[in-house]
Protein backbone atom coordinates (compact mmCIF):
# COMPACT_ATOMS: atom_id res chain seq x y z
CA UNK A 1 0.00 0.00 0.00
CA UNK A 2 1.21 3.46 -0.83
CA UNK A 3 2.09 6.05 1.79
CA UNK A 4 3.82 5.91 5.15
CA UNK A 5 3.08 3.13 7.61
CA UNK A 6 0.54 3.89 10.32
CA UNK A 7 0.59 1.50 13.29
CA UNK A 8 -2.90 2.68 14.25
CA UNK A 9 -4.36 1.22 11.06
CA UNK A 10 -5.73 -1.76 12.92
CA UNK A 11 -8.61 -4.14 12.45
CA UNK A 12 -11.51 -3.95 14.87
CA UNK A 13 -11.34 -6.08 17.98
CA UNK A 14 -14.12 -8.33 19.27
CA UNK A 15 -14.95 -9.22 22.85
CA UNK A 16 -16.77 -12.50 22.35
CA UNK A 17 -19.52 -13.87 24.57
CA UNK A 18 -21.06 -17.33 24.92
CA UNK A 19 -24.86 -17.52 24.95
CA UNK A 20 -26.97 -20.46 26.06
CA UNK A 21 -30.50 -20.94 24.71
CA UNK A 22 -32.62 -21.70 27.78
CA UNK A 23 -36.27 -21.83 26.61
CA UNK A 24 -38.94 -20.62 29.00
CA UNK A 25 -36.57 -18.64 31.20
CA UNK A 26 -35.61 -15.00 31.62
CA UNK A 27 -31.90 -14.19 31.91
CA UNK A 28 -32.07 -10.49 31.08
CA UNK A 29 -28.92 -8.73 32.28
CA UNK A 30 -28.76 -5.27 33.80
CA UNK A 31 -28.86 -2.46 31.25
CA UNK A 32 -25.22 -1.63 30.38
CA UNK A 33 -23.98 1.88 31.10
CA UNK A 34 -23.32 2.65 27.43
CA UNK A 35 -26.48 1.09 26.02
CA UNK A 36 -28.07 4.37 24.95
CA UNK A 37 -24.96 5.27 22.95
CA UNK A 38 -24.66 1.93 21.17
CA UNK A 39 -28.40 1.77 20.50
CA UNK A 40 -28.27 5.07 18.58
CA UNK A 41 -24.81 4.69 17.03
CA UNK A 42 -24.47 4.04 13.31
CA UNK A 43 -21.14 4.40 11.52
CA UNK A 44 -21.13 6.22 8.20
CA UNK A 45 -19.93 3.12 6.35
CA UNK A 46 -22.34 0.68 8.04
CA UNK A 47 -25.74 -0.18 6.47
CA UNK A 48 -27.73 -0.11 9.71
CA UNK A 49 -27.71 0.62 13.44
CA UNK A 50 -24.89 -0.96 15.43
CA UNK A 51 -27.41 -3.00 17.39
CA UNK A 52 -29.41 -4.69 14.67
CA UNK A 53 -29.67 -7.63 12.31
CA UNK A 54 -28.16 -5.88 9.27
CA UNK A 55 -24.41 -6.20 8.68
CA UNK A 56 -22.28 -6.29 5.52
CA UNK A 57 -21.20 -8.89 3.04
CA UNK A 58 -17.42 -9.13 3.60
CA UNK A 59 -16.60 -9.13 -0.11
CA UNK A 60 -18.99 -6.55 -1.55
CA UNK A 61 -19.92 -4.33 1.39
CA UNK A 62 -23.60 -4.79 0.47
CA UNK A 63 -26.14 -4.96 3.30
CA UNK A 64 -26.59 -8.46 4.69
CA UNK A 65 -29.41 -9.44 7.00
CA UNK A 66 -29.08 -12.62 9.01
CA UNK A 67 -31.72 -13.60 11.57
CA UNK A 68 -30.94 -15.14 14.93
CA UNK A 69 -32.60 -18.42 13.98
CA UNK A 70 -32.88 -19.56 10.37
CA UNK A 71 -35.85 -21.18 8.63
CA UNK A 72 -35.68 -23.66 5.73
CA UNK A 73 -31.92 -23.55 5.37
CA UNK A 74 -31.66 -19.78 5.79
CA UNK A 75 -28.25 -18.67 7.03
CA UNK A 76 -28.63 -17.57 10.62
CA UNK A 77 -26.42 -16.27 13.40
CA UNK A 78 -27.11 -18.91 16.02
CA UNK A 79 -25.59 -21.85 14.16
CA UNK A 80 -22.78 -19.74 12.68
CA UNK A 81 -20.48 -20.39 15.64
CA UNK A 82 -22.52 -22.80 17.73
CA UNK A 83 -20.19 -24.70 20.05
CA UNK A 84 -22.73 -27.06 21.63
CA UNK A 85 -25.66 -28.70 19.88
CA UNK A 86 -27.88 -30.00 22.63
CA UNK A 87 -29.50 -32.79 20.62
CA UNK A 88 -26.21 -34.57 20.16
CA UNK A 89 -26.40 -35.88 23.71
CA UNK A 90 -28.98 -37.92 25.59
CA UNK A 91 -30.76 -36.53 27.45
CA UNK A 92 -30.65 -33.32 25.40
CA UNK A 93 -29.10 -30.16 26.85
CA UNK A 94 -29.31 -26.51 25.87
CA UNK A 95 -27.51 -25.15 22.82
CA UNK A 96 -24.59 -22.79 23.33
CA UNK A 97 -23.21 -20.47 20.66
CA UNK A 98 -20.11 -18.28 20.68
CA UNK A 99 -20.95 -14.75 19.57
CA UNK A 100 -18.18 -13.50 17.32
CA UNK A 101 -20.47 -11.58 15.01
CA UNK A 102 -19.94 -8.27 13.18
CA UNK A 103 -22.37 -6.51 15.53
CA UNK A 104 -19.81 -6.58 18.34
CA UNK A 105 -16.74 -5.55 16.36
CA UNK A 106 -15.29 -2.56 18.21
CA UNK A 107 -13.57 -0.01 15.97
CA UNK A 108 -13.83 3.29 17.82
CA UNK A 109 -10.22 3.26 19.00
CA UNK A 110 -7.08 1.11 18.71
CA UNK A 111 -5.92 -0.95 21.69
CA UNK A 112 -2.51 -2.03 20.40
CA UNK A 113 0.47 0.33 20.40
CA UNK A 114 -1.30 2.96 22.50
CA UNK A 115 -0.92 4.16 26.09
CA UNK A 116 -2.05 2.03 29.02
CA UNK A 117 -4.93 4.42 29.66
CA UNK A 118 -6.08 4.41 26.02
CA UNK A 119 -5.91 0.63 25.92
CA UNK A 120 -7.95 0.29 29.11
CA UNK A 121 -10.59 2.68 27.78
CA UNK A 122 -10.84 0.85 24.46
CA UNK A 123 -11.14 -2.56 26.10
CA UNK A 124 -13.80 -1.30 28.50
CA UNK A 125 -15.84 0.11 25.62
CA UNK A 126 -15.48 -3.13 23.67
CA UNK A 127 -16.88 -5.05 26.64
CA UNK A 128 -19.68 -2.51 26.96
CA UNK A 129 -20.57 -2.94 23.28
CA UNK A 130 -20.81 -6.70 23.69
CA UNK A 131 -22.94 -6.44 26.82
CA UNK A 132 -25.13 -3.85 25.09
CA UNK A 133 -25.68 -6.21 22.17
CA UNK A 134 -26.63 -9.02 24.56
CA UNK A 135 -29.08 -6.70 26.32
CA UNK A 136 -30.54 -5.66 22.96
CA UNK A 137 -30.95 -9.31 21.97
CA UNK A 138 -32.75 -10.03 25.22
CA UNK A 139 -35.05 -6.99 25.23
CA UNK A 140 -35.46 -5.26 21.88
CA UNK A 141 -34.35 -7.50 19.02
CA UNK A 142 -37.26 -7.79 16.55
CA UNK A 143 -38.66 -11.31 16.26
CA UNK A 144 -39.88 -12.56 12.86
CA UNK A 145 -43.27 -13.60 14.24
CA UNK A 146 -43.81 -10.30 16.01
CA UNK A 147 -42.74 -9.03 19.37
CA UNK A 148 -39.24 -8.28 20.55
CA UNK A 149 -36.48 -9.76 22.63
CA UNK A 150 -35.08 -13.16 23.47
CA UNK A 151 -34.84 -13.15 27.28
CA UNK A 152 -34.09 -16.88 27.23
CA UNK A 153 -30.54 -16.16 26.03
CA UNK A 154 -28.21 -16.62 28.98
CA UNK A 155 -24.62 -15.36 29.00
CA UNK A 156 -22.85 -18.63 29.65
CA UNK A 157 -19.46 -18.49 31.31
CA UNK A 158 -18.90 -22.23 31.72
CA UNK A 159 -17.22 -22.80 28.31
CA UNK A 160 -15.04 -19.71 28.75
CA UNK A 161 -14.09 -20.01 32.40
CA UNK A 162 -15.74 -16.71 33.35
CA UNK A 163 -18.69 -15.72 35.49
CA UNK A 164 -20.35 -13.22 33.14
CA UNK A 165 -20.24 -15.18 29.88
CA UNK A 166 -17.77 -12.84 28.21
CA UNK A 167 -14.46 -14.23 27.02
CA UNK A 168 -11.53 -13.97 29.41
CA UNK A 169 -9.74 -11.75 26.88
CA UNK A 170 -10.68 -9.92 23.68
CA UNK A 171 -10.00 -11.18 20.18
CA UNK A 172 -7.30 -8.75 19.03
CA UNK A 173 -6.54 -9.49 15.40
CA UNK A 174 -3.49 -7.25 15.35
CA UNK A 175 -1.78 -9.66 17.74
CA UNK A 176 -0.59 -11.28 14.52
CA UNK A 177 2.01 -8.51 14.14
CA UNK A 178 5.19 -10.31 15.09
CA UNK A 179 8.85 -9.55 14.57
CA UNK A 180 9.75 -12.46 12.35
CA UNK A 181 13.22 -13.45 11.22
CA UNK A 182 11.83 -13.17 7.72
CA UNK A 183 8.43 -11.71 6.82
CA UNK A 184 6.75 -13.23 3.76
CA UNK A 185 5.35 -10.40 1.61
CA UNK A 186 3.24 -10.12 -1.50
CA UNK A 187 6.53 -9.61 -3.34
CA UNK A 188 7.45 -13.19 -2.42
CA UNK A 189 4.11 -14.74 -3.38
CA UNK A 190 2.21 -12.65 -5.94
CA UNK A 191 3.41 -13.01 -9.52
CA UNK A 192 2.19 -9.52 -10.43
CA UNK A 193 4.74 -8.13 -7.98
CA UNK A 194 7.48 -10.40 -9.37
CA UNK A 195 7.93 -9.62 -13.09
CA UNK A 196 8.87 -12.69 -15.09
CA UNK A 197 7.89 -15.15 -12.36
CA UNK A 198 5.19 -17.77 -12.83
CA UNK A 199 4.87 -18.72 -9.18
CA UNK A 200 5.85 -17.90 -5.64
CA UNK A 201 9.44 -17.68 -4.48
CA UNK A 202 10.72 -20.93 -3.03
CA UNK A 203 11.18 -20.49 0.73
CA UNK A 204 12.69 -23.55 2.37
CA UNK A 205 12.08 -22.25 5.88
CA UNK A 206 8.39 -21.32 5.50
CA UNK A 207 5.07 -23.11 5.43
CA UNK A 208 2.81 -22.96 2.39
CA UNK A 209 -0.38 -20.93 2.34
CA UNK A 210 -2.69 -23.32 0.56
CA UNK A 211 -5.99 -21.55 0.92
CA UNK A 212 -6.95 -18.20 2.38
CA UNK A 213 -10.49 -17.18 3.26
CA UNK A 214 -10.64 -13.42 3.58
CA UNK A 215 -11.86 -12.43 7.04
CA UNK A 216 -10.97 -8.76 7.33
CA UNK A 217 -12.65 -6.35 9.70
CA UNK A 218 -12.99 -2.59 9.44
CA UNK A 219 -10.15 -0.39 10.63
CA UNK A 220 -10.53 1.57 13.82
CA UNK A 221 -11.87 5.10 13.71
CA UNK A 222 -9.41 7.93 13.39
CA UNK A 223 -10.51 11.55 13.26
CA UNK A 224 -14.17 10.54 13.15
CA UNK A 225 -13.86 8.21 10.19
CA UNK A 226 -13.74 4.46 9.86
CA UNK A 227 -11.07 3.45 7.36
CA UNK A 228 -11.94 0.41 5.28
CA UNK A 229 -9.48 -2.30 4.39
CA UNK A 230 -8.72 -2.48 0.71
CA UNK A 231 -9.81 -5.89 -0.46
CA UNK A 232 -6.62 -7.00 -2.17
CA UNK A 233 -6.14 -10.44 -3.64
CA UNK A 234 -3.21 -11.38 -5.75
CA UNK A 235 -2.34 -14.15 -8.16
CA UNK A 236 0.18 -16.66 -6.86
CA UNK A 237 0.71 -18.23 -10.25
CA UNK A 238 -1.12 -19.75 -13.21
CA UNK A 239 -3.73 -22.23 -12.03
CA UNK A 240 -2.94 -21.56 -8.38
CA UNK A 241 -5.25 -20.49 -5.61
CA UNK A 242 -5.77 -16.79 -5.02
CA UNK A 243 -4.94 -15.80 -1.49
CA UNK A 244 -4.61 -12.82 0.81
CA UNK A 245 -1.58 -12.26 3.00
CA UNK A 246 -3.37 -10.45 5.79
CA UNK A 247 -6.07 -13.06 6.36
CA UNK A 248 -5.74 -15.03 9.59
CA UNK A 249 -7.97 -17.81 8.27
CA UNK A 250 -5.42 -19.84 6.38
CA UNK A 251 -4.54 -23.49 6.23
CA UNK A 252 -0.79 -23.69 6.75
CA UNK A 253 0.96 -26.96 6.06
CA UNK A 254 4.38 -27.83 7.50
CA UNK A 255 7.19 -28.25 5.00
CA UNK A 256 7.23 -32.00 5.67
CA UNK A 257 3.76 -32.27 4.13
CA UNK A 258 4.43 -30.31 0.96
CA UNK A 259 5.76 -33.35 -0.89
CA UNK A 260 2.57 -35.25 -0.08
CA UNK A 261 0.51 -32.48 -1.67
CA UNK A 262 2.52 -32.21 -4.88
Amino acid sequence: MAGPADPCDQQAITWCVALELDPGSDHTIDRPAGYAFWRSYQASHWPGPRLGWVTQEPETGKPLRRPLFGVDGEQDLWTFRRIRYGRHVNPPVNDVTLVNWPQIDYWLSPVTGVSTEERATGLARARDLTRSFVYWLQTEAPRPGGGAGYPMLRPCGDPLGTTDGLAAAPYIREARRIRAERTVLEQHVGVDARPGADGAEQCLDNAALVHGAVALRDLVERQGQVFKWRKRRFRSGTGRTRTHLSSPCVVAYPISRLADMA
